[in-house]
């Protein structure tokens, strides 16, 4: 049984504000760097106490285990969910789809609970809405929304915060929700902040001017924009590869099976469940029909993410222009 996720959580509290990302309005009892907004909530995230994670005996939908530690594990139980980060918190979401509430496991660092809100758990909650959540950073241009797709320690951050260096907008980072209902594809705006492996004078260095703060995970969190409001045409898909040595940034036009299976290969959540994995397939399947995706080599030295996104954006453009 999954106890504790009931419809209790939807009472809203005064004062707890609600924040806009991923085209949903979250109203949450966290602090989120997140630009909020007067719609009516899609999901009402409540804390509550903590709590020992107790044995659950439902369906296993996804689990992710790096290196042979389990992270996560995400299950259905009597109609609810349960997202547990071993050693870290339980949430619980209601059948709906709704509302969540976060339960740390004790002696965690309670702070992770917003970590965990704002990625991965929102990811989890889109998908079991049906929607496209992409692995993936991205940047808005004039013609359309950038997306480096790839997964963790692919470069995409650092390349994304080169290329806001260089005055593009922040669309998101690490989470990139898709519309498909639309012709073009329309990307979300999710997260305000780049969080960067580099330490914070690295992260000020290539950013200079934006706030900075060093997250309850040990991420270099650098805010460079105010959020997207309006979703925007996603116009490219790049998988990224960091090369050194490399001169030049290399890029190729991956379609059909084989942009499929690059982007399956780069998934945001590990699931094991056939009805997820049907919905991927099908998803990315329409999504490779409508919108570029390239496999993209960038020169890569330490210290160079500017430079190297200028360059990349430069080859983007050049390589866009000719293939129409």
């Amino acid at each position: 049984m999954i106890s504790g996720a009931n419809d209790a959580v939807h009472d809203r509290g005064a004062g707890i504000p609600t924040y806009s990302l991923h085209g949903l309005a979250l109203d949450a009892d966290v602090p989120l760097v997140l630009p909020t907004t007067t719609r009516p909530a899609d999901v009402v995230f409540r804390t509550a106490e903590p709590r020992r994670p107790e044995p659950c005996a439902g369906e296993l939908l996804a689990s992710m285990a790096p290196g042979g530690e389990p992270f996560y594990d995400v299950w259905r139980c009597d109609g609810r969910y349960l997202l547990r980060f071993h050693g870290y918190a339980d949430f619980l979401i209601d059948p709906a789809l709704s509302a969540i509430r976060g339960h740390a496991h004790p002696g965690a660092d309670p702070r992770m609970v917003a970590v965990f809100l704002e990625g991965s758990v929102l990811a989890i909650l889109l998908v079991l809405r049906g929607e496209l959540v992409l692995h993936a950073s991205a940047v808005d241009g004039p013609e359309g929304v950038l997306a480096l797709a790839g997964g963790s320690g692919a470069g995409k951050t650092s390349l994304a915060a080169g290329l806001c260096a260089g005055g593009a907008p922040l669309v998101t980072d690490d989470v990139l929700r898709l519309d498909l209902s639309h012709d073009p594809v329309l990307a979300y705006g999710g997260s305000t902040e780049l969080r960067l492996r580099e330490s914070l004078s690295e992260a000020a260095s290539l950013l200079p001017g934006h706030p900075l703060r060093t997250t309850a995970d040990g991420r270099s969190a650098v805010r460079v924009g105010a959020g997207l409001g309006e979703a925007r045409p996603l116009r490219v898909i790049l998988l990224p590869a960091l090369c050194e040595g490399l001169q030049e940034p290399a890029l190729r036009r991956l379609r059909g099976a084989e942009a499929l299976m690059g982007l399956i290969a780069t998934p945001r959540t590990a699931w094991c469940a056939p009805q997820p994995q049907r919905d991927l397939l099908r998803h990315l399947s329409r999504l490779v029909a409508h919108v570029p995706v390239f496999e993209a080599r960038i020169p890569w030295r330490p210290g160079t993410a500017r430079e190297a996104a200028a360059s990349l954006a430069s080859a983007v453009e050049a390589t866009l222009a000719r293939v129409g």
